[in-house]
């Protein structure tokens, strides 16, 4: 069995990377059952590997900063900091606090309430933008 707290942050790491969109690297991490909650919004499997796709077409660089995570059972808290930069130049940072469930070591739900920091108010969506 896996340490949960680094199967979450090798996902995040994975899914925030300036790597191409993969959806088989995605598959790696989240069960093709995957649900995320996101500020209101629902997001399953296909919807998440659309938000990723869209995410990377609109930004040319991810940063993610982990404040905390922590782990009990299958249950893993995250709170971290994303730094995006669009292909203009332009900047946002979002906060974002985050409750993963896993099963066989992979990620299955997301529960999460994403801030934006800074930026430009027409990017206040790219937690869940699809």
């Amino acid at each position: 069995m896996k340490n949960n707290t680094h199967t979450v942050s090798y996902a995040l790491e994975e899914m925030l990377s300036n790597r191409p969109h993969d959806v088989q690297r995605i598959a790696l991490y989240f069960e093709k059952e995957y649900e995320q909650f996101v500020n209101g919004e629902h997001l399953d499997f296909m919807g998440f590997v659309q938000h990723i796709d869209v995410l990377k077409k609109h930004v040319s660089r991810l940063d993610l900063s982990i404040i905390n995570i922590v782990s009990e059972e299958n249950i893993v808290f995250s709170h971290h900091i994303i730094n995006a930069t669009k292909h203009d130049g332009g900047e946002s940072k979002f906060e974002v606090f985050a409750k993963f469930t896993l099963s066989n070591d992979k990620i299955i739900r997301c529960e999460e309430v994403t801030r934006m920091i800074s930026g430009s108010q027409e990017d206040s969506d790219l937690g869940s933008r699809r």
